[in-house]
């Protein structure tokens, strides 16, 4: 995997074993609440080995915390059918994209999932679980082919240029209800930072503030406009 670092043999022993808990949790039906904490511990111990930014804001979308956790949640709630479970849907999709990213790690002989990966396996999800892929949050900027991903690493980015091709072309009508969407989520998100001006994160996942993911998803969008 060119010149990148791989994770170490006990750093990735120690992430599957998370995953291995996460499968448990879902094989004997235990609360979204434990299962969410448990796929919250992966992203925490991946992101404590310093190769990738994904993980940094995977944790906050997987605890619906912060700017770009609540409008994560946000558009994909939105785009739940009435006919099937919200918090079922969403443990689903939590899940899956948990053991995805380990699969591609493994996949990668331990190099991270670069960022046209992850956007390919957020599409894959999205689609598996019957969902609009419109209703990702980083569906445009994967299209435009954009760094979606804050802080992202050099490893992160070794393959920014090729998300559209992974993902396949979507036609003006679904980029548009893609913005669309995300621009209702976001607002909505947005209704939560106000007031929580320059206000951290807690400290292990993540070292920016609300606004400042508001701010740069804002700058993200306008690049959209360019495209």
């Amino acid at each position: 995997m060119g010149n990148y670092q791989a994770y170490s043999t006990l750093q990735m022993n120690i992430m599957q074993a998370d995953i291995n808990i996460i499968k448990a949790d879902v094989n004997i039906g235990a609360s979204f609440s434990r299962t969410q904490a448990d796929v919250g511990k992966f992203y925490q111990d991946q992101s404590s080995y310093n190769l990738s930014a994904y993980p940094s804001i995977a944790y906050p979308v997987s605890q619906n915390q912060g700017f770009n956790g609540w409008t994560a949640n946000l558009n994909l709630k939105a785009g739940i059918p009435v006919t099937m479970s919200q918090d079922g849907t969403s443990e689903s999709v939590m899940v899956q994209l948990a053991e995805a990213d380990m699969d591609t790690i493994r996949a990668n002989g331990g190099v991270p999932a670069s960022i046209a990966q992850i956007s390919a396996f957020h599409v894959k999800v999205y689609t598996d679980n019957d969902l609009s892929v419109t209703n990702w949050s980083g569906y445009d900027f994967a299209l435009a082919n954009l760094a979606w991903i804050p802080f992202a690493t050099a490893s992160d980015l070794r393959d920014v240029d090729q998300q559209s091709q992974l993902i396949g072309n979507a036609s003006i009508a679904t980029q548009a209800q893609a913005f669309f969407n995300l621009g209702i989520a976001a607002a909505a998100a947005g209704l939560n930072t106000v007031g929580q001006f320059g206000l951290p994160f807690a400290p292990g996942y993540t070292d920016n503030s609300d606004t400042a993911q508001f701010v740069g998803d804002l700058g993200l969008m306008a690049r959209l406009r360019t495209h």
